[in-house]
């Protein structure tokens, strides 16, 4: 797994469907809540948003910070543990490995 668009090694197909989704919400309802939020009525001359804008604004980001850094994780046990895998010697409880008779070359 490569770095994508979202900066993140380890950053998956169904993170970014996950932040699409909140992204999605977050658009989507923002204009709604800002028409019926009087304090947002007072501010829109200012183009600032109420604090329960910025609160929901403040999550998504916060969100994708810990699921980068989640995925991160995830994709790095995934490379230890194949690393580990990969390495590991196996130990035999009876001693050296005897070759099979008739193992040699030329042998019936």
């Amino acid at each position: 797994m490569t770095a994508s668009a979202a900066g993140v090694v380890g950053w998956t197909g169904a993170d970014q469907a996950e932040l699409d989704v909140l992204v999605w919400e977050l658009v989507t309802r923002v204009p709604e809540h800002r028409r019926d939020c009087d304090l947002c009525a007072r501010e829109r001359a200012e183009g600032w948003p109420c604090a329960r804008v910025t609160e929901a604004i403040e999550a998504v980001l916060a969100w994708r910070v810990r699921r980068a850094l989640l995925s991160r994780a995830e994709r790095l046990r995934e490379e230890q543990a194949d690393h580990e895998t990969f390495t590991r010697v196996p130990r035999f409880s009876r001693g050296p490995v005897e070759p099979f008779v008739g193992s040699e070359p030329g042998a019936a």
